[in-house]
């Protein structure tokens, strides 16, 4: 949308309102009211799509003209600070992985068409959240898997390297020896004299 698309109060233009309804992302225009009597920022519910309302869960009726506070009881500071941030500098922000009960991950991308006017718009993530999280649960599971190998080759190597030195101090003991020493197998054939 440009600085065109979307006039004073706060309403999509018609040649825009189809593509606001039907597009896949979610999309909320919502108006910035300037903070009274030393209160944070508020931003008041202006018009949300069919794709916001089936992702968050919220109708449009019980949402539009309502203030952020007012339908979300709980917000991350976080997620107020990149609103105030994309308000108070008209730069485009974004909310990587902002998430919403029960299980839903969205990227929002923030961004002012008008000065007292900011969009968001939600894509879902969700899929892409759960590969990651079973990516992570597969990684740790070859670290952990690689890990014990290790632990066993190390193992390994520490007791040949203790076979080599015993075999050592035998032969040792065998080649220096003033005494006369023979080695013979179970049989009594003898393998080893010094």
């Amino acid at each position: 949308m440009n600085n065109n698309s979307v006039p004073k109060s706060g309403v999509v233009q018609p040649q825009y309102q189809l593509l606001f309804e039907e597009m896949a992302a979610g999309l909320v225009l919502l108006e910035v009211l300037e903070p009274h009597e030393g209160r944070a920022l508020e931003y008041r519910f202006l018009q949300v799509n069919k794709a916001w309302q089936e992702q968050i869960g919220l109708s449009a009726e019980r949402v539009t003209g309502k203030t952020f506070s007012e339908v979300f009881s709980v917000m991350e500071d976080d997620c107020l600070g990149y609103l105030e941030r994309v308000y108070r500098t008209g730069w485009p922000g974004c909310l990587p992985d902002f998430f919403v009960e029960p299980d839903g991950y969205f990227q929002v991308s923030i961004f002012r068409p008008q000065p007292e006017l900011l969009a968001l718009l939600f894509v879902d993530i969700t899929e892409q959240k759960f590969a990651e999280q079973q990516l992570q649960v597969v990684l740790d599971r070859t670290k952990r898997s690689r890990q014990r190998t290790l632990k066993r080759l190390l193992g390994e190597i520490k007791k040949r390297r203790l076979q080599k030195k015993q075999l050592f101090l035998a032969d040792s003991v065998f080649v220096y020896s003033s005494e006369g020493i023979c080695i013979t197998d179970t049989d009594g054939v003898i393998e080893k004299i010094n």
